[in-house]
């Protein structure tokens, strides 16, 4: 594992012209937070997506980079563990479904925002929702019979998929998803 950059270092770099240089302060886990605040209105979307995902960031930069006009950049603050419950909540309802699905990938969702996503239109996004632990039982039931076949694999795979729905998947028509399905019973057999 690569070593930090000291704070002395990231200060005196932080004004480089170069937006590569800023991106690469703005991940580091340990650039100041009064830089992450500078570095999060950057005119670069590379830095502020650097900016989105790193975990120090601020809860009020994560909710202002969440309005970010770049998708990536909030998709990066949906997946960052520091986003508030809030600003979470917020990108759930995102045009953009890859926003959306980067959301329903984080464990913090409470039941009722992944209940929602689980009904989105988008695939992607119930596909994520079909893998996240944290989905509620009765989802991942209703996702088990889901018309896209990577679905019903996602939910095979999720470790809080029921036994029955395990079984029932173990049926699948088709071959992955009746295999994905029996492989799990098989590592949920051996634990």
């Amino acid at each position: 594992e690569g070593e930090s950059l000291s704070e002395d270092l990231i200060r005196k770099l932080s004004t480089s012209q170069v937006a590569f240089v800023r991106r690469i302060l703005a991940y580091e886990e340990n650039c100041p937070v009064d830089l992450l605040r500078t570095f999060a209105d950057d005119e670069s979307d590379h830095v502020r997506i650097a900016v989105g995902a790193n975990p120090n960031s601020p809860a009020d930069v994560l909710e202002k980079l969440a309005g970010d006009k770049e998708e990536i950049v909030r998709r990066k603050v949906a997946r960052n563990p520091n986003t508030p419950l809030d600003t979470l909540l917020k990108l759930a309802c995102d045009s953009r479904y890859n926003v959306r699905r980067s959301v329903a990938m984080n464990p913090r969702l409470p039941e009722q925002t992944l209940t929602e996503l689980s009904k989105d239109l988008e695939g992607h996004v119930r596909y994520c929702v079909a893998g996240n632990p944290s989905t509620p039982l009765k989802c991942l039931v209703e996702l088990s019979d889901d018309k896209f076949y990577e679905i019903r694999v996602n939910v095979a795979l999720n470790p809080s998929c029921p036994a029955e729905v395990l079984e029932k998947l173990s049926q699948d028509e088709l071959d992955i998803v009746a295999k994905r399905a029996q492989e799990s019973k098989e590592k949920r057999s051996r634990e």
